[in-house]
């Protein structure tokens, strides 16, 4: 089976101030982050994935992280992004 046919039937949220749509099962968000996963985080069932440094680092300022797993991908790239360089303030465990 191909690894992306995994993902299609799963709902994807995607937070986006600049796209207009977005395809394969997703729903586009333009709102605010924190409100629309405090939202999902209180339906009862899944667990919610979240995948990008700027947004994790929002969710995690908020309080709205229960657990972290990192996923290394090797790219050589020259440089990038310092993971949660957006949290400004400490974030401790509830648990």
């Amino acid at each position: 089976m191909e690894y992306a046919q995994i993902w299609k039937p799963v709902l994807k949220i995607v937070f986006s101030s600049t796209l207009d749509t977005v395809e394969w099962n997703s729903r586009l968000v333009r709102g605010d982050p924190v409100a629309e996963v405090a939202r999902l985080k209180a339906l009862a069932g899944r667990s919610i994935g979240v995948g990008g440094l700027v947004l994790a680092s929002t969710l995690a300022s908020a309080g709205l992280i229960d657990e972290y797993r990192f996923y290394y991908v090797p790219i050589l790239l020259g440089s990038g992004k310092a993971a949660f360089s957006q949290i400004q303030d400490r974030v401790t465990s509830t648990g």
